[in-house]
């Protein structure tokens, strides 16, 4: 079974961006400043290389093993034994179009909101959702729920 991913459209990409930004600065720093700043831009270099390489990877993957949401800080797994329920949370808000997102019942009541899903559009969700209730029926073997 192959793993589904889903990446925010132009929220990666900025962040990528501006990454390179501060990486070209330090590089630049590293280069011409005295020895007293090339510490500092050093520094400044390392932060920004982490950050380009965090910010890469934000998204949501949905595999064999469970769901692992990837966020500029340490990644959060849930196998699908622990998840309890699958719904979507959000609605409109003084007729606005809010956001909405997966909610995922894990073992133990707590809920934890898939923010890699975020989206105005809420067939897409519907439809995020759809697919992680079925790779979760593929890898534990029980039923397709709707």
């Amino acid at each position: 079974m192959k793993p589904i991913r889903i990446y925010p459209k132009y929220q990666r990409m900025i962040i990528v961006a501006g990454g390179l930004v501060f990486l070209s600065y330090a590089v630049a720093g590293v280069i011409i400043t005295p020895i007293g700043s090339k510490v500092f831009y050093s520094f400044v270099l390392v932060f920004s290389v982490i950050w380009c390489h965090q910010g890469a990877r934000l998204g949501l993957v949905i595999g064999p093993q469970g769901i692992v949401e990837r966020s500029m800080g340490r990644p959060n797994r849930i196998s699908w034994q622990d998840i309890e329920d699958v719904r979507v949370e959000g609605g409109t808000n003084a007729g606005v179009a809010a956001v909405v997102m997966i909610a995922l019942t894990v073992r133990g009541g707590d809920v934890l909101l898939l923010r890699g899903t975020a989206r105005y559009d809420r067939k897409g969700v519907e439809q995020t959702r759809r697919r992680i209730l079925a790779m979760r029926a593929a890898a534990l073997g029980t039923p397709v729920e709707s």
